[in-house]
């Protein structure tokens, strides 16, 4: 039984997935594949929550708002009404156009930090994607570009260090995943 299967068998009654793992690690990639097998489900990037501010200055920390998601999705999907929210603009660094999502029966959220105090118990599943610090930045500096890679070493990928030895997320996943060839 591959991967998917048994997630499939697993998320059987589970409303609400996380998907947590460093940046680059393959988290939105998986999500939307795992989407491609499951009936009736939604992906929301935790990215879209991002706290607006100058663009280079919203790489040197980890800032969501996680209430906002809360507000704008968790909220309204756990009520079976429909949900609309506002995406971050990386690039501007400003709250920008809105999406909307299809009535479904799961949701899943990816990102950074998913697994948090504020939206752990939201959460009916985690997976964690683990991926090395080599294959990471190779894949956002590919993403993101050559001019971004002083972002990733000297100010994303130490940050989430951090947070990671704070919080632990991994302890609380269902399941770990490695993803080095997605």
């Amino acid at each position: 039984m591959d991967t998917i299967e048994i997630l499939k068998e697993q998320l059987q009654g589970k409303r609400i997935i996380g998907i947590e793992g460093k940046g680059a690690s393959g988290k939105s990639t998986f999500a939307l594949l795992l989407k491609e097998h499951l009936v009736s489900t939604e992906v929301v990037h935790l990215d879209d929550f991002f706290i607006p501010g100058e663009p280079d200055e919203m790489w040197k920390t980890i800032n969501y708002d996680y209430a906002r998601l809360l507000q704008e999705v968790i909220e309204p999907f756990n009520k079976n009404k429909e949900v609309v929210y506002q995406v971050v603009n990386w690039e501007t660094g400003k709250l920008d156009l809105s999406k909307t999502l299809h009535k479904s029966d799961k949701l899943i959220i990816e990102g950074v930090t998913v697994v948090n105090e504020k939206l752990l118990p939201s959460l009916d599943y985690v997976i964690y994607i683990e991926t090395d610090y080599s294959t990471r930045l190779h894949r956002g500096i590919k993403r993101d570009g050559e001019a971004k890679r002083y972002l990733w070493i000297d100010h994303w990928m130490p940050s989430e260090e951090k947070v990671y030895r704070e919080t632990h997320p991994i302890e609380h996943a269902d399941i770990i995943l490695s993803l080095i060839h997605i």
